[in-house]
């Protein structure tokens, strides 16, 4: 698992951390405020043709 950096993990880090742990191809990417945390919302192609969407928190960089 990765740490966090001091100011939370990027959209760009938690797109680059989500290619390396699913293997997959980015359809899309952004990040929404949850209750007033940043949360990056990626739509990854997994290799078994299937969409998901994986949630990264913005500051500690945990899968949701």
């Amino acid at each position: 698992m990765e740490l966090a950096q001091a100011n939370g993990v990027s959209l760009d880090q938690a797109v680059a951390q989500v290619q390396r742990r699913t293997g997959g191809r980015v359809l899309s990417a952004e990040t929404r405020m949850e209750n007033g945390e940043p949360v990056h919302h990626i739509r990854v192609l997994t290799d078994n043709n299937r969409v998901r969407t994986i949630r990264v928190h913005g500051h500690t960089g945990e899968w949701l």
